[in-house]
């Protein structure tokens, strides 16, 4: 297929991207330990280049990079040499304001990718079960370093809106699938499919 291009025109600041079939080596253990179709998640953000033209960017964090923005069309060019699938999702909540929410996640740039620990703490349900019996907290660093799902779950809270399903994890806790099941979100079409 390759990019949907009258698609990603219909992006709006604030919408959230899912990536799906990652064939990365930390994209398909997300997906074992998540048992999720999705391994990533981030917003986008429509900006102005240097010579006045719009362009959609990205927002996420990523595993050895940490919060950035980065272009949607260099993106583009990372999926197809990696392989994934991007699915563009919009939220449905009538609270959630896509600017605050890309507000939210551009203030993050340049934070830290979460680290190995906070990995284990928020996935690994024994790490979670001995944690909350000692009444430790999950989170290592509170808004100092972020995985991609903690970025967004916290970033959907910020700009209004929340979980619509009882017994939804705590940001910190939250998978990529989490958010597709959790929360008020809505599929719209497939942005980007791998030849």
């Amino acid at each position: 297929m390759g990019a949907n291009y009258k698609a990603i025109a219909a992006v709006k600041t604030g919408d959230l991207f899912f990536l799906a079939r990652s064939r990365t080596w930390f994209g398909r253990l997300i997906r074992l330990f998540s048992e999720s179709r999705y391994s990533h998640v981030g917003c986008f953000v429509w900006g102005r280049m240097d010579c006045g033209e719009r362009e959609l960017y990205v927002i996420e964090a990523l595993e050895g990079v940490g919060v950035r923005h980065y272009r949607f069309s260099l993106y583009l060019r990372d999926a197809e040499r990696e392989g994934f699938r991007i699915d563009h999702f919009d939220h449905r909540d009538p609270n959630v304001d896509g600017a605050r929410l890309a507000r939210y996640c551009l203030d993050r740039v340049g934070l830290p990718y979460a680290s190995p620990w906070q990995f284990i703490r928020s996935f690994f349900w024994v790490g979670k079960v001995l944690l909350k019996t000692c009444g430790l907290p999950v989170n290592l660093d509170p808004g100092k370093r972020y995985f991609c799902s903690q970025l967004i779950a916290e970033a959907l809270l910020a700009a209004g809106g929340g979980a619509d399903e009882p017994g939804a994890p705590a940001p910190e806790e939250t998978e990529p699938g989490d958010l597709a099941d959790f929360y008020p979100l809505g599929p719209k079409e497939t942005l980007y499919v791998a030849a």
